[in-house]
């Protein structure tokens, strides 16, 4: 095996556990778990081989789970010698029992024996210490039920993930441990007979007797003494070899099980017999119930780091494991993934600055094509803007917006950045950027020009069409993101308040610059009596008024998209299922503006905006003017970094209500309207101006 290999079989291990072993949120909290990732992956690269990687796996995966089901080994010799015989004897007072070959059993003789056994009071031992596993057309859950009779068998716990919530933000996302409703009542009855037993199992018997063994360690009347001989094997799904020689073992479901005793040596009928013994002279009575704590996970740490090996290799582990089960595009392709995933495993070593580790992990979610991925980390957080704004038109990067700027006009195309032509640097950005349609895609290329280094200049050709000069322009310092690239309200002075009323009495209001619910009330109030509306949805809202919006404008009830959650439970991502949630907004009974409505929309309508515009959609009460809108939906998800930061993705798919998509497509306007350069050149507002010629035509 190659490092390479040893560190994919970490991965896979560490996840499988980080995503869905019970017992792996009991823990303080989530650190202690990435801290073992990175430690693991730190010794591995120091002496790769497969004694070691077992060695690794139990120390720091598997010993702190306290479950003695859950290990790596290699894989185990089955025995040759004759099996033998199964016996069922009495010595002294002690009614022995025993089924050592499952295999070439007669049941019938078997549950007679065992009848026997439970139908008289006493002490009785059943020695279950298989040295043959049975293969799967032999069933004996009627000879064990009869073992455990009046036992109520105790439910599992599944670890339950809708959606992805590291850190229980945002509220939709949540995980948690639960019983699953089929698995009966989570608690235990009394018995109905109190003979004393002990059950004794060994390796091979103990995975096909769990649910019963786990029910039988809360009976006062019973003991369990396990004969823990390694190596063993333990078929069907818990397993996962690796290499043919490595086996993994996964416990998934169940609580902690509470032994009478553990015996690394093989015990004889006379040290069960002494055991029983013991028991009977201490036994006392307990109670039978048994409530199954549920704890949440539990919030991640900021963790320190010297941005060493481990850590970026931890990083991507967690990013390359968990987003598979958590993304919701039905076009993702998981296999095509984990070739990218493992294509980015060596280079990842080679960053050794933040900057170089996140441009490897932005080339890996590139072809996922979602606007909600994005990469921060404390020491980028700072970003400068210029003051200037591009964007691409007519196969141009055209200066949309230059306020105070005497040496660059609106209309003048960008030819070179630092030397570098805008075509390269287009294609340098593809290959980064993460975009969920192609005027996405353009609209973040221009963005990465606005965004640098706070306090640098960035040097600038630019033309008119007749010359061709430099310019070079700073990266002032800013604090909060603006809302749209497409702002022209300098050159529009009616549009510097969030609504005004046009001439012919045509009101225009642009409701994502409104802060309070209150205000859009009075705003629907003062425009009451205008005889039309323009709603300018451009850019991302401030606050979420989507339900009083709609009932400002609807005197009936609105459907609400389709929001889908990915539900997982198993370790199988075919497995996964979908938490849907849709609503219908009713009419509040308060005054509703019933004049046309006119919507205008481009590709800085986006998530939350892009949810406003569906309501619309669905309410029939408008039409929309302007360009396709991003085409990104669904609340983002977030991954935590060992390195410190976050990486976020689209964690749900949202549909209209029959099922249509608009993530990847965007919402299409009734009516398209390009920008133009002439138009950018005299300084005026395309898509406005078409709204305001459709509306006026209406009324």
């Amino acid at each position: 095996m190659k490092l390479i290999d040893y560190q994919k079989c970490i991965a896979e291990v560490w996840h499988k556990l980080y995503l869905f072993h019970p017992n792996a949120i009991q823990s303080k909290n989530d650190k202690l778990q990435v801290l073992n990732l990175q430690l693991a992956l730190e010794k591995i690269a120091k002496s790769p081989t497969p004694e070691q990687l077992v060695i690794i796996l139990n120390r720091l995966f598997f010993k702190n789970l306290n479950d003695p089901f859950s290990f790596a080994q290699f894989k185990p010799k089955l025995p040759k010698a004759p099996l033998p015989q199964n016996d069922s004897v009495t010595i002294e007072d002690v009614k022995y029992f025993s089924l050592k070959n499952p295999v070439d059993s007669s049941k019938s003789e078997i549950n007679s024996s065992i009848r026997h056994l439970v139908n008289e009071p006493g002490k009785s031992i059943f020695d279950l210490r298989w040295e043959c596993t049975p293969s799967p057309e032999h069933r004996f859950s009627d000879i064990i039920t009869s073992v455990f009779s009046d036992i109520v068998k105790l439910p599992h716990v599944q670890r339950l993930h809708v959606g992805w919530n590291e850190t229980q933000t945002p509220y939709v996302y949540s995980q948690k441990l639960e019983v699953p409703l089929d698995s009966g009542a989570p608690h235990l009855k009394k018995p109905t007979s109190s003979f004393a037993k002990l059950i004794v199992v060994n390796n091979t018997s103990i995975l096909y007797l769990l649910d019963y063994l786990w029910a039988t360690s809360y009976d006062p009347n019973s003991i369990i003494v396990f004969e823990d001989n390694r190596p063993f094997f333990i078929p069907g799904p818990r397993l996962h070899a690796f290499d043919n020689d490595i086996q993994v073992h996964f416990n998934f479901g169940y609580p902690h099980l509470r032994f009478g005793k553990v015996s690394k040596n093989q015990l004889s009928q006379d040290d069960l017999i002494r055991l029983i013994g013991t028991f009977c002279s201490k036994r006392r009575t307990q109670s039978h119930n048994f409530q199954i704590n549920i704890p949440y996970l539990q919030t991640a740490d900021a963790i320190p780091h010297n941005f060493s090996r481990s850590d970026r290799e931890a990083g991507l582990i967690k990013i390359g494991t968990i987003l598979p089960y958590f993304f919701p595009d039905p076009q993702f392709d998981p296999a095509a993934w984990k070739s990218q995933w493992a294509h980015s495993l060596p280079l990842i070593n080679q960053a050794t600055r933040i900057d170089s580790y996140i441009q490897i992990l932005e080339e890996l979610t590139s072809p996922l094509n979602d606007s909600h991925i994005h990469f921060a980390h404390p020491e980028m957080v700072r970003t400068g803007q210029l003051p200037i704004r591009l964007q691409k038109i007519e196969e141009k990067y055209i200066v949309t917006s230059c306020p105070q700027n005497k040496t660059i006009e609106c209309g003048n195309e960008v030819l070179f950045i630092e030397g570098q032509s805008l075509q390269a640097f287009e294609e340098h950005w593809m290959k980064r950027i993460s975009a969920s349609t192609p005027q996405a895609l353009f609209r973040d290329i221009c963005h990465r020009i606005h965004r640098g280094p706070p306090n640098t200049s960035i040097c600038l050709v630019v033309s008119n069409g007749s010359r061709t000069w430099e310019i070079n322009l700073d990266y002032t310092q800013v604090v909060d993101e603006p809302t749209s690239d497409n702002s022209m309200a300098s050159h529009f002075p009616f549009l510097q308040s969030f609504h005004q009323v046009f001439p012919y009495n045509i009101a225009y209001l642009k409701p994502f610059e409104i802060a309070h619910r209150a205000d859009l009330r009075k705003t629907f109030e003062a425009i009451k009596d205008t005889v039309g509306l323009i709603l300018d949805l451009r850019g991302y809202p401030k606050k979420h008024f989507k339900h009083t919006l709609i009932r400002c404008l609807c005197d009936y009830p609105v459907a609400s998209p389709r929001y889908e959650i990915p539900v997982i439970v198993h370790s199988d991502i075919q497995r996964r299922t979908w938490q849907l949630t849709q609503h219908t907004i009713q009419p509040s009974g308060a005054s509703v503006y019933t004049k046309p409505v006119i919507v205008l929309i481009d590709e800085t309508v986006q998530s939350a905006a892009e949810d406003f515009c569906m309501h619309l959609h669905s309410a029939q009460r408008s039409i929309f003017v302007g360009r396709p809108t991003a085409g990104c939906q669904g609340n983002a998800a977030y991954i935590h970094l060992p390195i410190g930061g976050w990486m976020s993705f689209t964690g749900m798919r949202v549909m209209y209500p029959d099922g249509q998509p608009v993530q990847g497509i965007g919402l299409l306007p009734d009516i398209r309207v390009e920008r133009t350069i002439k138009g950018i050149c005299e300084k005026r507002d395309e898509i406005l101006e078409a709204g305001l010629t459709y509306l006026q035509e209406m009324v």
